[in-house]
């Protein structure tokens, strides 16, 4: 809404427990990370820098076919 447009491009990342659906959804994403989704989250970061480099260096359509899933 601020841009006045949908004619940019983001990367979205997103959280969800193992199994189904949060019963709180505020409080799963509130809450602190584990030790475990900290594991996680540096994997999500490092693919996230890659998939940004390769929207600037190939494209948004190469991007999305190497790390959409």
């Amino acid at each position: 809404n601020e841009l006045g447009t949908k004619d940019f491009v983001r990367l979205r990342i997103g959280s969800q427990p193992e199994r189904g659906n949060p019963k709180d959804g505020k409080e799963f994403v509130l809450r602190p990370f584990t030790k475990e989704e900290l594991q996680i989250i540096e994997k999500v970061m490092k693919q996230s820098n890659e998939a940004l480099a390769t929207i600037l260096k190939k494209g948004i359509l190469e991007a999305m076919s190497q790390f959409n899933r």
